[in-house]
């Protein structure tokens, strides 16, 4: 293949790198030195729409992770864009900028492959730009032994499944303020005449309900305004199967729903786990 604007000797590089993609990811239809976005200011080396209906840039560079795609990654996440973005080197790369960049690529959610003739080697997977935009976990302000947890729900949800990594946050939620719940019934902090509840089985939503209608502030005042609204807010989305999207623009839409609802659940969290420390659950 001829290329307009890759220089020469990066030709075999890309053109192994047409191979691997679609042996190994089966990509028909690569197109080659086309305008990536009407956004975005980028003509990569191939495009090409993913079976889930990402939109894939290939660039093909001399480094895993030229300078230029700071600002590429940097407009994706502004415009929320479903889009997987990967780089192929030659495979006789190496040494310490080579590995900088690989940290560097690694570090932005960019994949890259390293092409030796008609092989190639995935060195790191691309994830979804409309996805690695969430707002990160600070897990240091959480509790120690929710950290791993919180660490699991993030890698899910960057890594191209957001609905599972918003179920695990909101799995979080839902055991500790039904414990909360247990704690401060069996600690007598409920109004008088309280039905005792099955505080593990009975339904999130009605648990939680029954903690915000029967909870006695004056004998447990550290619960946050609205906190237990918020989650309550929250039930119906927990186990809540969230549909394939059908189309590119489904997707992009879908990621950013999920997008908001993660980083919201992440600061329930937070404020629950606060809440709840005198209960010493």
């Amino acid at each position: 293949m001829t290329y307009k604007f890759l220089l020469a000797q990066l030709w075999p590089v890309a053109d192994g790198a047409a191979v691997f993609l679609k042996q190994e990811w089966g990509i028909h239809g690569l197109k080659a030195e086309e305008s990536a976005h009407k956004e975005i200011p980028l003509i990569p080396t191939f495009r090409a729409t993913m079976s889930d209906h990402h939109t894939l840039w290939v660039e093909v560079s001399d480094r895993p992770y030229p300078a230029h795609l700071d600002s590429i990654v940097a407009d994706c996440m502004q415009h929320g864009l479903p889009v997987r973005i990967i780089v192929a080197v030659s495979a006789d790369r190496k040494g310490n900028q080579f590995h900088e960049d690989l940290a560097r690529a690694r570090s932005k959610g960019v994949g890259v492959i390293s092409i030796d003739g008609a092989d190639g080697e995935l060195i790191i997977n691309p994830l979804s730009q409309s996805l690695t935009g969430v707002h990160p976990i600070v897990r240091k302000d959480f509790p120690a032994k929710y950290r791993f947890q919180l660490s699991q729900a993030e890698s899910t949800f960057k890594q191209g499944d957001p609905a599972k990594g918003c179920d695990a946050l909101y799995a979080i939620a839902e055991d500790v303020s039904r414990k909360a719940a247990e704690a401060t019934f069996k600690k007598g902090y409920w109004r008088g005449g309280a039905k005792p509840l099955k505080f593990d089985k009975d339904p999130w939503d009605s648990v939680v309900k029954s903690l915000e209608k029967n909870l006695d502030p004056a004998l447990y005042k550290h619960f946050g305004d609205n906190i237990l609204h918020r989650v309550i807010g929250v039930t119906p989305f927990r186990n809540k199967v969230v549909h394939l999207p059908k189309s590119n623009a489904e997707l992009r839409a879908r990621d950013r729903m999920l997008r908001t609802r993660f980083e919201d659940a992440a600061n329930i969290i937070q404020e629950l786990l606060s809440d709840v420390k005198p209960l010493k659950i």
